[in-house]
C-alpha cells in the first residue's frame, strides 16, 4: 500500500511524482508525473519541438519567471500565479523559458505516449567535430570558465586530449565546444564532460556533440551523468532519448549526481 508523503519543495529540479523519483523528496506513482523546475537556466535550449501525447493531459503551472508555449501556430505567455493545460491530442510546444523560473509540470495518466508532429523541423548544419590535439589546449582552458581558475579542469582536459578521448567542435576553425568521454566505466562507454562556450550556447550544439560521441562509443550501451539541480541537462538528455539509470550520493555535497543511459545500436 502507497504511504502518504509529504515533503518539502526542493531549491532545485526534481520529479516530484512519476515511475522512478531519483530522490527521497519524490513520489513514486505509476498515475501521476509532477516536474518540478527551480532554476536559473532556460531547461528547453532553443525550444520544444511540436508534440502531442496520444493518451495523458499536461497542465503547466508557473510559480516564477514566465514560459512562452506555443498551440496550433500560436504563442502564448504564461506568467507567475498562471497555468495553461494541453489535453490529449493537441500539439504544443513550450518554445522559450524565461529565467529565473519555478514551475510545476503535472501530466496523467503517467505513460510514454509522446508523439512528434508530422513536419521535421530544418536540422542546422551539422558542425565540424575533429579529434582534438596539443595545438587546441590553449583554445580549451579559455573557452571552459572553470578551466581559466581552476588547475584540475585543466589537468583533465590535457590528460583526456593526450588520452585520445577528448573531440573538438569547429566551426571556421576556431573551436567552440569540446566533448570527453572514457570506456571503463563497468566495460561500457562513458561522456564525461560536453561543453559549449557560452557565446554559442542556444544553438543546439550540445546536442549536436553529444549525438556525435555517441557515434565513438564502444559498446551498445552508452553511460553519462549530470547533478541533480542541473534541470537543463537533464531535459537535454531526455530529449535525446536517454533514461536514468541510476543515482550517485556523496560527490557533490547535497547535489547528488544522476546516472543515465542510452541503448544504442552498434
Amino acid at each position: 500500500m502507497t504511504q502518504f508523503h509529504h515533503r518539502q519543495l526542493p531549491p532545485y529540479s526534481t520529479l516530484l511524482a512519476g515511475h522512478t523519483p531519483p530522490n527521497e523528496v519524490g513520489f513514486p506513482s505509476s498515475q501521476l508525473q509532477i516536474w518540478y523546475n527551480h532554476t536559473g537556466e532556460s531547461w528547453v535550449g532553443d525550444g520544444e519541438r511540436p508534440h502531442k501525447h496520444l493518451h495523458s493531459d499536461e497542465c503547466f503551472i508557473v510559480l516564477r519567471g514566465s514560459l512562452v508555449v506555443e498551440v496550433d501556430g500560436r504563442r502564448f505567455t504564461i506568467g507567475p500565479r498562471e497555468f495553461c493545460c494541453f489535453p490529449a491530442e493537441q500539439y504544443h510546444a513550450i518554445v522559450e523559458v524565461r529565467p529565473p523560473v519555478e514551475t510545476l509540470m503535472i501530466r496523467a495518466p503517467s505513460v510514454n505516449d509522446k508523439v512528434y508532429q508530422e513536419e521535421k523541423e530544418a536540422s542546422p548544419d551539422p558542425m565540424p567535430i575533429r579529434p582534438a590535439t596539443a595545438v587546441d589546449l590553449p583554445s580549451l582552458y579559455q573557452l571552459d570558465h572553470i578551466a581559466r581558475s581552476d588547475a584540475e579542469r585543466r589537468a583533465f582536459i590535457t590528460r583526456s586530449v593526450r588520452e585520445g578521448r577528448a573531440w573538438v567542435m569547429v566551426p571556421a576553425g576556431r573551436v567552440c565546444g569540446y566533448g570527453v568521454m572514457g570506456h571503463e566505466f563497468f566495460g561500457r562507454s562513458f561522456l564525461e564532460m560536453v561543453y559549449v562556450a557560452a557565446e554559442q550556447r542556444g544553438q543546439g550544439l550540445g546536442p549536436q556533440l553529444i549525438r556525435f560521441m555517441e557515434t565513438q562509443s564502444r559498446s551498445d550501451t552508452f553511460f553519462t551523468s549530470t547533478n541533480e539541480s542541473n534541470g537543463h541537462m537533464q531535459h537535454v538528455l531526455e530529449k535525446l532519448g536517454y533514461e536514468r539509470s541510476g543515482i550517485i550520493y556523496n560527490l557533490d555535497p547535497g547535489d547528488p549526481e544522476i546516472v543515465y543511459v542510452k541503448h544504442l545500436t552498434v
